[in-house]
């Protein structure tokens, strides 16, 4: 199936005025698209960095990883890689579930950030955080009482 610039694109006088782009297509074939997915992810494998965060990829407890990349997300969010490792690696070692996150107190969270910047971010994951915990009771309570 050939790939097109989309209708938005072809419309646009402004990327007309790329008229290089604006008739271009490609026509790959099965196996060309699978030499290259092929070929990006043994690049990746043997290329890529190691970051904390992937480690935890592997969890088999999908709530613990979920919560996992959730951290990694907020903390990533305007924030250089390089800054975020050790304050990533420091808050799972405080708080390794999203259960414990949601019993820290704002101040706790804070003061865990601090460095960080943007302390909205913080401070909605703290939220978030026990909004879940909120959840998860209420429907372990439920459970236990039927």
């Amino acid at each position: 199936m050939p790939l097109e610039l989309d209708q938005n694109v072809k419309n646009n006088p402004k990327s007309q005025e790329n008229t290089e782009l604006k008739s271009h297509s490609h026509n790959f074939t099965v196996s060309e698209i699978a030499f290259v997915q092929t070929s990006l992810l043994s690049w990746y494998d043997k290329n890529k960095r190691k970051l904390p965060w992937r480690d935890r990829a592997c969890e088999n407890d999908q709530n613990k990883r979920s919560y996992a990349v959730w951290v990694s997300e907020v903390m990533l969010q305007q924030t250089q890689v390089a800054t975020v490792c050790e304050y990533y690696k420091r808050w799972m070692e405080k708080w390794p579930t999203v259960e414990h996150l949601s019993r820290a107190s704002l101040e706790e969270v804070n003061e865990m950030w601090s460095g960080l910047g943007y302390y909205s971010r913080a401070k909605r994951l703290h939220e978030g955080a026990k909004k879940v915990g909120t959840e998860i009771s209420l429907h372990l309570n439920a459970r236990s009482s039927a």
